[in-house]
């Protein structure tokens, strides 16, 4: 170590302290929930009031870590833990979700610093070593600390330079340094009925990734020629192991159109081939061919389909490469709210979009009354209106009306009145969609005006 052995781990030992502490407190600061009557602000107030006391523990932890991270990369997750730890301490009023979710990490990361602590005494031979040794026994036959030293080695070994053949990620499952953690840290990962599903596949992984890669080419090719359905468990079983191991070049196949080639094999493994193709797919489960279908679609006008929609109602929009102005274009576009926490992000790229709307005409008055139905709906969210007989639940917006915000921009941008990002523009060659109205224009009717105008 860069900082002396001994010095370095009293130093982390002093970071985890604080770090417990910290999360402790933002753990008992997100199980506080809002009064009946006054939404976020008395409850967002008293969450704020919880966290607040460690403060200084938090700082010094951030002071600590960050003297070692140049010189120990893999510590740089519990410093990022721990700067969002005290970015949410300087809230007013924060969010139940996210003082959950920052304890989540703070948790997830002090394991994995104890995890990195606790192989520092090993050289990279001795590391080396116990990977194979820990490999021979399997996942059933894996103790509590070896599932620590598979994490603690993954964590330090940034480069791969002695781990390449462990399998890292696993399409759709949680790392394998996250899995090794709470196995470590809980003796179980419970999944269903099995608490070593996770860990089962990631050591059929790296069992497959022990065989030459032109003889697992070949395999590969050899069980996906001939008939599906005369495919036995053990060959799905064995086919999802080499897939998931790497070292080829299978993206997608015919058996499994639009379908993750080692999810759809380990689906037929559990329920044969037919189950395996009526399977509800997620993100997580397609190919990247699927994916950018997904993504299209959402940039495009018109109707989606229900995986795209899951995408939409999951926040999963970063999967399919949508994030800042784009993801929320589509927001917008496509998605009414159905919390008041994502009501309150929505509204306010709705008010932001809106005042930027290039409007002449009816359309003025079709956007400045949007415009008080936002902000209307903004004050809901916020806890501004409770006091006022009939006008809404707690802090819950009016989802009519959301409804009516969402109509209101489709019509915007269907006529170009609302700015996009530049990838969601309608091309100049391309044809004006033909729902857009054209009574939208400087010198309405009669008609247009009753048509523009609730």
């Amino acid at each position: 170590m860069a900082l002396g052995e001994v010095r370095g781990l009293r130093v982390i030992d002093d970071v985890l302290r604080h770090v417990e502490t910290t999360r402790a407190t933002f753990y008992a600061g997100g199980h506080i929930k809002d009064p009946l009557f006054f939404g976020g602000t008395r409850g967002g107030v008293s969450r704020a009031l919880a966290i607040n006391p460690v403060r200084g523990q938090a700082a010094e932890a951030e002071r600590l870590l960050t003297t070692m991270v140049g010189d120990e990369p893999a510590l740089a997750p519990l410093l990022d833990a721990v700067r969002s730890a005290r970015a949410v301490q300087s809230g007013w009023r924060p969010d139940r979700d996210v003082l959950l979710r920052v304890a989540a990490d703070l948790e997830r990361e002090g394991w994995a610093a104890k995890a990195w602590a606790h192989v520092q005494p090993l050289d990279q031979e001795a590391r080396v070593a116990e990977l194979a040794r820990i490999r021979e026994a399997g996942n059933l036959g894996a103790t509590q600390d070896d599932f620590r030293t598979i994490a603690g080695i993954l964590g330090d070994d940034v480069e791969r330079r002695y781990s390449a053949d462990v399998p890292r990620e696993i399409t759709g499952e949680k790392s394998l340094r996250d899995v090794a953690l709470r196995m470590a840290e809980t003796g179980s990962y419970k999944y269903r009925y099995d608490p070593y599903h996770r860990t089962t596949l990631y050591f059929e992984a790296w069992d497959a990734a022990q065989i030459p890669v032109e003889t697992r080419r070949t395999r590969i090719a050899e069980l996906l020629t001939g008939d599906p359905r005369a495919r036995t468990k053990d060959e799905w079983r064995e086919l999802s192991a080499l897939l998931r191991a790497g070292g080829h070049d299978v993206v997608e196949h015919p058996w499994f159109p639009g379908q993750q080639l080692d999810r759809a094999a380990r689906n037929a493994q559990l329920g044969g081939y037919d189950e395996a193709l009526r399977t509800h797919h997620t993100i997580e489960q397609v190919n990247d061919v699927r994916r950018a279908e997904v993504r299209a679609q959402l940039l495009a006008l018109g109707e989606i389909d229900s995986l795209s929609a899951d995408v939409l109602r999951l926040d999963k929009l970063d999967q399919v490469g949508l994030r800042g102005a784009e993801a929320s274009a589509v927001r917008l576009r496509h998605q009414i709210p159905l919390t008041p926490q994502s009501a309150r992000v929505w509204l306010t790229d709705a008010r932001a979009a809106f005042e930027g709307a290039t409007v002449q005409g009816p359309a003025i008055q079709l956007r400045d009354t949007t415009m008080e139905l936002i902000d209307k709906n903004l004050a809901r969210t916020k806890g501004e209106r409770w006091w006022l007989p009939n006008d809404g639940y707690m802090d819950h917006p009016d989802y009519a009306e959301l409804g009516r915000i969402r109509s209101a921009y489709q019509l915007f941008e269907q006529v170009g009145a609302v700015e996009l990002p530049t990838s969601m523009r309608t091309p100049r060659s391309s044809p004006v969609p033909a729902a857009a109205p054209a009574h939208v224009a400087p010198a309405p009717t009669s008609a247009a005006d009753e048509l523009l105008s609730w």
